[in-house]
């Protein structure tokens, strides 16, 4: 079981500080896992503004694009997050429609389907 684990990558094996006995003895610590990153457009949104739910995400700036769905760039605006999970409100004036919501940070991307009723 220790040895999947170790295969999986899911503990990393640490030397612990020797002991009298010549012997090296070993200690298992818990790998810390990072959330993948993910965009909740909230139930509620209006016509002309969406609800968004950021998880995952690092502190700093992220790029809120929203797409048509020939991937033409309709609006884009930077955000400042202080946490990685925050909730942010975008307003846009777009005809009734598909759309795609495009959160940028670095080199993670998150899209999600925006529908403009």
């Amino acid at each position: 079981m220790l040895l999947a684990c170790l295969l999986a990558g899911k503990f990393a094996l640490s030397q612990s500080t020797p002991k009298a006995d010549p012997g090296t003895s070993y200690a298992v610590q818990k790998a810390a896992v990072t959330p993948k990153p993910a965009v909740t457009i909230l139930p509620g949104s209006s016509q002309n503004r969406a609800e968004l739910m950021l998880k995952g995400f690092k502190e700093g700036s992220v790029v809120l694009s929203i797409l048509n769905q020939e991937e033409k760039l309709m609006k884009q605006e930077e955000r400042f997050l202080i946490s990685g999970e925050e909730q942010l409100s975008t307003m846009y004036l777009l005809p009734k429609g598909v759309y795609y919501l495009l959160v940028a940070q670095n080199d993670v991307k998150v899209k999600q389907k925006l529908l403009v009723h």
